[in-house]
């Protein structure tokens, strides 16, 4: 009871978090039904020289993760999560952010390692809850960054 309980309450912070990056991934728990991000879909970037819309695809990418990094303190706040899954959460987000930040272009590859690697380092127990928003990421990266 105690587990499920966790679920629907961990699957309601990512819900209310999510905006509208993916949130047929949360309430499918796939990331099949995960799109690109509403604020970049109506956008034409013909406007754009390509260092704005590299820079848009950042803030896009950069949005996504935030939703995962405050799921986690949100999550760890409420005693859902433990202080360590909430850590290990928040120091990837924080090297990701630095290899974006320093990297002049083709940070893509590095980025989806971290979050590949991330996955892998998660405790078991909050696997279930976490890894389906980290594929999420992963594809929105995938879509965005061409």
């Amino acid at each position: 009871m105690r587990q499920q309980l966790r679920s629907l309450y961990l699957a309601h912070i990512l819900t209310m978090t999510l905006g509208g990056v993916c949130l047929g991934v949360a309430m499918a728990t796939t990331v099949a039904s995960c799109a690109i991000p509403a604020s970049i879909a109506g956008r034409s970037t013909a406007q754009l020289t390509a260092p704005g819309v590299q820079a848009l695809h950042i803030v896009e990418v950069v949005k996504t993760l935030d939703i995962i990094r405050d799921a986690a303190i949100y999550a760890e706040v409420a005693k859902v999560t433990p202080t360590t899954t909430a850590r290990i959460i928040v120091t990837a987000h924080k090297s990701i952010i630095e290899v974006v930040r320093e990297a002049t272009g083709g940070w893509k590859a590095t980025v989806l390692e971290i979050l590949t690697q991330l996955k892998q380092h998660i405790p078991e127990a909050d696997r279930a809850h976490f890894v389906p928003y980290i594929d999420a990421a992963i594809s929105v990266i995938k879509a965005v960054i061409q």
